[in-house]
């Protein structure tokens, strides 16, 4: 799975990796190094966080359905008897 990230993000992210490589590990590396984690993060398990993604996408949205439902439900009119 790949997708187009704009410039800054994907620099940002790269930036990250290599703050997270220094921090952890004690290491310092390089922008190509930076970019060959972030490809193989984007392109192999970039899906499982898009797939998080959809799935909580779908959960509000079937939260907003059923709030909808009940704002609906409640302004059905009851007859008199």
């Amino acid at each position: 799975m790949s997708f187009r990230m704009p410039e800054q993000q994907k620099q940002d992210c790269k930036t990250r990796i290599k703050e997270f490589f220094y921090r952890e590990r004690g290491e310092e590396i390089g922008d190509l190094a930076a970019d060959h984690i972030y490809q193989f993060v984007q392109e192999e398990l970039g899906m499982y966080f898009y797939n998080r993604g959809v799935e909580d996408a779908k959960g509000m949205m079937e939260q907003k359905l059923i709030s909808l439902e009940e704002d609906l439900e409640s302004l059905k009119r009851i007859p008199k008897r």
